[in-house]
């Protein structure tokens, strides 16, 4: 396996918070040279065009001209990597940037190496812009206030603030369950007080027939945001973020899904209604 491919580099572009640190040990060289050398195409969301795009990295001149002199400084039998026999690369300096095939937009990344450790100094467009961007698809399947507390917490994840984005996502997913619930409370027989004396749990299985399917077939998911917030830290609640965010974003896509079905069943019933006349 090459330097280029012994890191998730494009997991660090793409996903790593601001100022979080990732542990290196003494690989500070072989670190730098897998972002410095990173080459590659991939799919992301640009927040330029607001579309999929498809994103191409390159390797600068300069870095490039530097790796292949000192290769050839070292002997035949034990090419390896550069890093391993030299210390040529600018650890308080990293940076990487990515284009859109689409336009030309570019994507950059910063970095730093930090003792043992690697920090993301900086990104533009910032973390946050792309997933808020993605939100924006959400609109008609969440309320104002809902999808103003999605990004806050996807802001305050992205700067590496985890139980504070944990509470705005845990927020967003009971305000969805309120919803099924107040549908529910208007059916004949409705009985408050035994609802209030459920589980989580047992609660969704009771407004399973007004909630998303997702919901109610993914029991870890309303798991993951029962925990007190004492029992949290930041890096436990970064950890799950994607899939706490992506569990909200499941449920808000279904939700379009059967908007968009009953919209269609409307102007199917429309239609009918004039063809009779």
């Amino acid at each position: 396996m090459s330097v280029k491919d012994e890191y998730p580099v494009l997991d660090w572009l793409l996903k790593l918070p601001l100022y979080e640190k990732i542990d290196i040990g003494s690989e500070n060289q072989k670190v730098a040279e897998s972002i410095l050398l990173f080459e590659k195409t991939f799919d992301a969301y640009c927040p330029f065009c607001r579309l999929d795009s498809t994103f191409k990295t390159h390797v600068p001149e300069d870095v490039m001209k530097k790796y292949k002199q000192y290769s050839a400084l070292m002997p035949l039998s034990n090419p390896g990597d550069v890093s391993k026999n030299f210390s040529i690369w600018d650890t308080r300096n990293i940076q990487k940037s990515a284009q859109c095939t689409r336009d030309p937009h570019e994507l950059r990344y910063f970095f730093t190496i930090d003792d043992s450790s690697l920090i993301k100094i900086g990104q533009h467009p910032p973390l946050a812009e792309h997933a808020l961007a993605e939100t924006t698809e959400l609109s008609q399947a969440l309320s104002r206030t809902q999808l103003n507390e999605l990004n806050t917490a996807i802001k305050l994840a992205s700067h590496g603030v985890g139980v504070g984005s944990y509470v705005y996502l845990r927020r967003v997913f009971e305000s969805l369950i309120n919803q099924a619930h107040q549908t529910a409370s208007l059916n004949q027989g409705w009985n408050e007080g035994q609802y209030n004396a459920l589980s989580m749990k047992d609660r969704i299985q009771l407004l399973s027939p007004h909630l998303p399917e997702f919901v109610v077939q993914t029991p870890q998911l309303y798991g993951l945001f029962g925990k007190a917030l004492h029992e949290l830290t930041d890096d436990e609640c970064l950890a799950n973020f994607d899939v706490l965010k992506n569990g909200i974003f499941a449920i808000a896509e279904e939700r379009l899904i059967q908007l968009s079905r009953l919209k269609r069943m409307d102007e199917v019933k429309k239609a009918i209604a004039k063809l009779g006349r």
